[in-house]
């Protein structure tokens, strides 16, 4: 009887280790198929469900922050961000993301800990560099902070500069926060550095 016992346990196992992988495997095509999904709105619907199939996988939670924040769902970006946290509290791409939506809300003291958290992390990572000159300038408007933390964004991000120099002008991305910064010779002669 025990033996017996022992066999359906084991027989249970196997099917269970096997749902796991199966659930791993469409997650994973369904991430896949999501990053190649030009439209917001049907990235999140892919995102939201891998979830259902792989809860623990960070990349979901980041990705469809990402697509949140492309439709201004701050709140929501931000909720995600915490989500991929959740399952790792070092994981700087959702560090650096929650602190740039952030910045959106308002919310400069919770965005300013995620950027620091993330330069304590990894210094070599362009994003919160970027991220922080928006913060010293949108927020404290302390002019030789934000030129600092520009020249480390360009220096640490060589090959993104032609996307940056687009968006420090653009006021419906980081130009929003850099509105007046921008058009200083300072701030010009940086960017025509790289």
């Amino acid at each position: 009887m025990l033996t017996v016992l022992l066999c359906l346990l084991a027989a249970g196992a196997r099917a269970q280790t096997g749902d796991i992988a199966k659930n791993r495997a469409i997650a994973q095509n369904l991430v896949i198929r999501a990053q190649k999904e030009p439209d917001s709105k049907k990235r999140i619907a892919l995102y939201t469900e891998a979830a259902k199939y792989n809860p623990r996988l960070e990349i979901i939670f980041i990705n469809r922050g990402v697509a949140y924040s492309e439709l201004r769902q701050w709140d929501k970006a931000v909720a995600d961000c915490g989500s991929a946290l959740a399952l790792n509290p070092e994981n700087a791409t959702a560090l650096n993301n929650r602190g740039y939506y952030y910045q959106w809300l308002g919310k400069w003291k919770e965005s300013k800990a995620d950027l620091d958290a993330v330069v304590a992390l990894n210094d070599d990572f362009h994003h919160p560099y970027c991220n922080l000159m928006n913060y010293w300038w949108g927020h404290r408007r302390d002019k030789r902070r934000a030129l600092h933390n520009l020249d480390l964004c360009l220096k640490n991000g060589s090959a993104e500069v032609l996307r940056l120099k687009r968006l420090v002008y653009d006021p419906n991305e980081d130009g929003h926060f850099l509105q007046g910064l921008n058009e200083t010779p300072e701030f010009k002669a940086i960017i025509a550095r790289y």
